[in-house]
């Protein structure tokens, strides 16, 4: 796995390593190397295509990150999640709503800003669930209701973010890409909550944690049986189960772990 920003690097080396290796098959005049080296083209081959393919959608995506709208976006998911509260954050949502922005970009800096800041504030919040559903349908009103039961979407209350943040190292200001010395490198500086969780259960166990969990959003079981430090290494696997989904960005994370516990 790779930062997006070393990915870029390091598909188009690997194909200039490809067309090198073509080249030099077709000046090579010994036997056996001509063998060789066809092995290795139809291995090029074969890899080629989709490398090309991985290279066109990073330019993509790179083209779209460099939009001004996508960095704005982006500049309030940073700023949140440093557990900030823009001040044009509300002003900004009220200019994409107004301008049918993607309704899925909108509600995902919401969910953000009300799991941050411990909702979204009482004179906001009747207002911004009108104006979502007046403008993208009335078809949304499941999904923020379902969003307001899962506490995702809510009236402000208490927020225990800046709290969690400080306890389970949630953001790294300094992170190497490079050679990743820490799984926050998959979202360049910040570690979901659940990576930190998986890496608090295989090194220390819940014993002494579960005052701190409880500070977590939803229903906390934890089984007299599992308080113990799981240890993988004598483990063949170590099950994991995320119910709701997962994102690639926690698969990348757990992959980290998974290579640097075992070693």
């Amino acid at each position: 796995n790779y930062a997006f920003s070393k990915l870029s690097a390091f598909l188009p080396s690997r194909l200039k390593q490809h067309n090198q290796i073509m080249e030099h098959s077709k000046k090579s005049t010994d036997l056996s190397q001509v063998s060789e080296s066809l092995k290795k083209v139809k291995l090029i081959k074969e890899e080629r295509n989709s490398l090309i393919k991985h290279i066109n959608l990073a330019e993509h995506i790179a083209k779209t990150m460099r939009l001004p709208k996508q960095k704005q976006r982006l500049q309030m998911e940073q700023i949140l999640l440093s557990g900030d509260q823009p001040r044009n954050f509300y002003t900004f949502i009220d200019d994409e709503i107004a301008n049918v922005q993607p309704f899925d970009k909108i509600i995902k800096l919401l969910c953000i800003s009300s799991l941050v800041d411990g909702g979204i504030k009482a004179k906001y919040y009747d207002n911004l669930k009108k104006d979502l559903l007046q403008t993208y349908g009335f078809d949304k009103l499941f999904l923020i209701q379902s969003l307001e039961k899962m506490d995702i979407f809510k009236i402000q209350g208490k927020s225990y973010y800046n709290f969690l943040k400080e306890k389970f190292g949630l953001i790294r200001e300094r992170v190497n890409l490079e050679n990743p010395d820490d799984a926050s490198y998959a979202y360049v500086g910040y570690c979901p909550l659940t990576i930190r969780l998986i890496e608090t259960l295989i090194r220390e166990g819940w014993n002494g944690n579960s005052d701190l969990l409880k500070c977590i959003p939803g229903d906390l079981r934890i089984r007299s049986n599992e308080k113990e430090v799981i240890n993988v290494r004598d483990r063949s696997f170590v099950l994991l189960v995320f119910v709701g989904g997962i994102t690639y960005g926690e698969i990348a994370a757990i992959r980290y772990l998974n290579s640097k516990i075992r070693t």
